[in-house]
């Protein structure tokens, strides 16, 4: 039994979501699933009834207790406190005889902090970012709070997965009690979804018809982000490098896919550029076309301020798309300079453009079957297969 504040047939923007869906969708056969969550279709998928739904092939049982009408809107308060005090209205509903109960966020555990079951936490950022300025989770003004609750509460659990190197080593020191029960996983990426086109000769028409439907002229290089519109992220470092490409009279185009709370602070940013004509918003868009543009693009642009091991990343490479990262979290695991991508050590924004030119003038030196090979250690077979069988140890 899975809790999140996630509708696994929503639209939602970001890793978890995507880490939780690939988890069920690719679960063996004997693994009975259920997910609580929330819903974004009251009508389709009301809240506080069981129903079972699919994702791929694989059915499950899901609970909405809340209804969110944009999973990617900001709500006044942190969603997870709405979740939290909705699973407490639920409680009834939801029985946890002989289940593990899995969570990617603690709070929930302060419902089912009392019942004896097995249970797992998934730890798919790097904690100590709480410190970081540019971190907009509620707990970042409010540390000492955070880490309160959490001692709390982590000693109940029987295995926590972290994909942060750095964070795993500061959880063993943390809980030293309990440091055989911490381990590193990788995040992973879906190799049968996010794939390069076959031939040069088909990447090149794709291509055309990809630039024709954005507005795109045929000699335009197109520049992919993809993720949410907040400070995680560093968006207007994002805008601040592609004005400074743009400046040096290249055929350069910029397409944001994402939403978020930064979005309108963007479009002023790209209106004070007067670069209105050279990047294109396109919001939310369905994983199909994710998978489209990221064969299409020409370089994958990230300029987050702090990661754990982003999925967008993983999805770029797979697509043999090389990317251009600051150096966060565990990107250098992957993006391996001068053959699937650059990694620019600072914020500077001379210095990311200068990595974003030299991928653009040296395609052949980062050619798709170094993006791919880069990855191949991190598919959903490699990692999630590690992850099944943690389950089955756990029970026995």
């Amino acid at each position: 039994m899975i809790f999140q504040p996630l509708d696994p047939l929503g639209n939602k923007i970001g890793g978890t979501g995507t880490f939780i869906r690939n988890f069920i969708e690719n679960a063996p056969d004997e693994f009975a699933i259920e997910l609580v969550g929330i819903s974004s279709n009251k009508k389709e998928r009301p809240v506080g009834k069981w129903q079972e739904i699919k994702l791929g092939n694989k059915e499950f049982n899901f609970l909405p207790v809340l209804y969110i009408s944009d999973e990617n809107k900001r709500t006044k308060l942190p969603l997870i406190s709405y979740f939290a005090f909705n699973l407490l209205i639920n409680r009834s509903k939801i029985r946890t005889d002989d289940k593990i109960l899995e969570y990617c966020r603690i709070e929930p555990e302060l419902i089912f902090k009392n019942v004896p079951n097995k249970k797992i936490l998934y730890i798919l950022g790097n904690v100590r970012d709480l410190y970081n300025p540019h971190s907009d989770i509620i707990w970042s003004k409010l540390p000492w709070a955070y880490f309160k609750l959490e001692k709390s509460l982590v000693s109940r659990m029987d295995r926590v997965l972290v994909v942060s190197k750095n964070c795993l080593e500061f959880y063993k020191k943390q809980y030293s009690f309990m440091s055989d029960r911490f381990s590193f996983i990788h995040t992973f990426v879906n190799d049968k979804k996010f794939y390069p086109y076959s031939s040069d000769k088909e990447k090149v028409k794709k291509s055309l018809d990809f630039k024709k439907k954005y507005g795109f002229a045929k000699k335009d290089k197109i520049i992919l982000f993809v993720g949410r519109l907040e400070r995680v992220k560093n968006p207007f470092l994002l805008i601040n490098t592609f004005n400074n490409l743009v400046k040096r009279n290249i055929n350069i185009k910029l397409l944001v896919v994402g939403t978020g709370s930064l979005e309108e602070g963007m479009l002023e940013r790209v209106k004070k550029y007067d670069l209105q004509d050279s990047i294109k918003f396109v919001g939310v868009v369905p994983l199909d076309d994710i998978t489209e543009l990221m064969r299409s693009s020409d370089v994958f642009l990230m300029t987050s301020a702090f990661e754990g091991m982003p999925i967008s990343v993983l999805e770029a490479l797979a697509s043999g798309l090389p990317v251009v990262s600051t150096d966060v979290g565990e990107v250098k695991m992957v993006v391996k300079n001068g053959e699937s991508g650059l990694l620019v050590k600072s914020n500077n924004v001379k210095d990311i453009a200068e990595a974003v030119l030299d991928i653009l003038k040296n395609k052949e030196k980062f050619d798709s079957k170094k993006c791919v090979d880069s990855i191949k250690d991190y598919t959903v077979e490699h990692v999630l297969d590690r992850i099944y069988k943690m389950h089955y140890d756990i029970v026995v």
